[in-house]
């Protein structure tokens, strides 16, 4: 008994160490894979229950109790059904690889295919998580059970050992629904977090923090790779009068909608950001000067037209002048490109406003 609990225990730790390991590592960008690609997360699981069996009980010559059936259940309900049946027929296929072809090891993998498939199935319904978790690991202890019953006829420790293996198993679905719960609760908390660090908190546009990082990145990108990218900076006309006139809470909604009409005029890789007050920048990648100069007219248009609803069933309208700056036609330096996207702004302003002018 004390080595089926043993057993059982470094199956526990081994699906524990792996989640936080799985968690910690998908934080970061570089394995996206394993988020979108269920084949590629269910060869994952698929090789973390084969590492289970190996550190599995041998009851008698073929029977082996462990926890192997947790990943395919993670699988079910984190990310598809056909992550879990891959994960399944991996597992099973080497359960039967390390013990030969036999009634016993055919019906082990059976039993672990139909694991995937029913819990696969489950992972689908319009569920809670929590009775999702309730339907799957009740899927698991009836199959694996009645399995470990009839295989276990001839032992005298029967009822002890599936009491134990049972427990086990719903022991191990609390602790995961909950340490799963949390690591999830944590994920979303991050990305909250990770949003309101990048994101202007009234246009829910990028802050200038977030800008200059992307400007530093596409302006390496672009001299190693010949590409071209330009800067756009724009200045709402007369801002001031609008607060003055309508009040800042009307203003700041004046502001809302320009960001919205920033975001529809331009592509969804483009990078638009409020630098601060009513002034906004746009980094429009893989764009030449000439591309920009019809890109930033676009949107002086649209802001002209546009008749920005305030509250009190009022309305205004509202102009911008833009400054356009772009390398390597202008420049090859950064310094050089904001300097000059600036001083085309002023040119605009200067000219009359409402505005579009070229470094």
């Amino acid at each position: 008994m004390l080595s089926v609990f043993s057993s059982l225990f470094i199956n526990a730790s081994i699906i524990v160490s792996t989640v936080l390991l799985a968690h910690i590592l998908l934080q970061d960008p570089r394995f996206i894979l394993f988020k979108t690609k269920q084949l590629a997360a269910g060869f994952f699981a698929g090789v973390l229950g084969s590492i289970l069996i190996l550190y599995s009980i041998p009851i008698n010559e073929k029977i082996l109790l462990d926890l192997r059936y947790f990943p395919i259940l993670f699988m079910a309900l984190y990310s598809s059904m056909t992550a879990a049946v891959f994960a399944a027929v991996l597992i099973g296929l080497f359960r039967i690889l390390i013990q030969g072809v036999s009634d016993v090891s055919l019906l082990a993998a059976g039993i672990t295919l139909a694991i995937g498939i029913g819990s696969g199935w489950i992972g689908r319904l319009p569920l809670h998580l929590a009775r999702k978790w309730v339907a799957v690991i009740s899927l698991t202890c009836a199959l694996t059970g009645s399995t470990v019953w009839y295989l276990l006829r001839a032992n005298s420790e029967r009822t002890s050992i599936l009491t134990l293996y049972l427990g086990a198993i719903i022991a191990m679905a609390f602790l995961m629904y909950a340490f799963l719960t949390y690591i999830t609760s944590v994920n979303r908390k991050l990305e909250l977090l990770r949003e309101e660090a990048e994101k202007d908190f009234l246009t829910g546009l990028k802050n200038p923090r977030q800008f200059y990082k992307s400007l530093n990145h596409y302006f390496t990108v672009t001299m190693e790779n010949d590409r071209k990218v330009s800067l756009l900076y724009l200045d709402v006309d007369h801002f001031k009068a609008v607060n003055d006139t309508f009040g800042h809470a009307d203003g700041d909604l004046v502001l809302q909608e320009l960001g919205k009409i920033l975001k529809r005029a331009t592509r969804s890789h483009d990078i638009v950001s409020r630098k601060g007050g009513e002034e906004f920048a746009a980094l429009l990648v893989d764009c030449n000067l000439e591309q920009a100069v019809i890109a930033a007219e676009r949107i002086r248009r649209n802001v002209e037209s546009y008749d920005f609803k305030l509250r009190n069933q009022l309305s205004t309208h509202i102009t911008v002048s833009i400054g356009v700056s772009a390398i390597p036609e202008k420049t090859q330096e950064i310094s050089k490109l904001l300097e000059q996207a600036d001083c085309a702004l002023y040119a605009a302003k200067n000219s009359g406003r409402n505005r579009v002018e070229i470094a």
